[in-house]
């Protein structure tokens, strides 16, 4: 048995084979990269659903609109996917819901950041806020940047004082990674929470920012014309 375990290493070495860490490594590659092809399809199917405002999931996690999709590449030729679809066995299928809420979370977040970056390298940015109650009575506030309108997110406001809100819209800035010394502008609706000289949202942020100067919201403008 010796003897034969030494012939074959000394074939082996005498083919200058792959280092068998080199093998390894190069066989996770691999894997990897059979993995992300794995991924492409269905991720690409979740996009297209955000992207378009569809809902994912039907009355059941196994029914609705992205399985659908799903369904209907693999009619249309996806040979990747409906071998995924077809050998995957239970969450290697990498469809249940858990993952698909995971990729969204992941997909927002390298948005985010690639949006950032463009702030960033931009000569300044303005902040533009709003609110909308939910049927739960929670304003969720809308956060944008504006160098072309981008939207960065909701955050829940419960407590509608102006020291809350401009905290709130600090920390989202904080947490975004916004650099606030670009700020030079902010733009909210005419209530004296928002729009106070003294006390209101706009004062409390111009008083950390000096550059982020207070316009009323055009749109807020328009819609005050228009309704009366």
């Amino acid at each position: 048995m010796s003897q034969e375990d030494t012939a074959n290493f000394v074939k082996i070495m005498e083919r200058n084979a792959t280092p068998v860490d080199q093998q390894i490594s190069e066989a996770c590659a691999e894997a990897i990269e059979n993995n992300r092809r794995k991924l492409v399809p269905i991720l690409s199917s979740i996009l297209f659903c955000d992207s378009h405002d569809i809902s994912l999931r039907g009355k059941k996690n196994d029914s609705g609109n992205f399985k659908d999709l799903l369904d209907f590449r693999v009619e249309a030729g996806d040979s990747i996917l409906h071998e995924q679809l077809k050998s995957g066995i239970g969450n290697a299928k990498y469809t249940f819901e858990k993952l698909q809420n995971e990729l969204i979370e992941l997909s927002e977040k390298i948005l985010r950041e690639t949006l950032v970056e463009k702030v960033h390298s931009s000569a300044g940015f303005s902040i533009l806020a709003d609110k909308s109650c939910d049927i739960s009575g929670i304003f969720p506030w809308g956060f944008d940047i504006s160098i072309k309108k981008i939207f960065f997110g909701m955050m829940p406001i419960t407590d509608q004082s102006a020291e809350v809100i401009a905290n709130k819209i600090l920390n989202a800035c904080t947490q975004f990674a916004l650099d606030m010394e670009k700020c030079i502008g902010q733009g909210y609706d005419g209530c004296s929470t928002m729009a106070g000289k003294e006390g209101g949202v706009q004062a409390l942020i111009k008083n950390k920012f000096p550059k982020a100067t207070f316009v009323h919201c055009s749109s807020h403008r328009l819609n005050l014309v228009v309704n009366y």
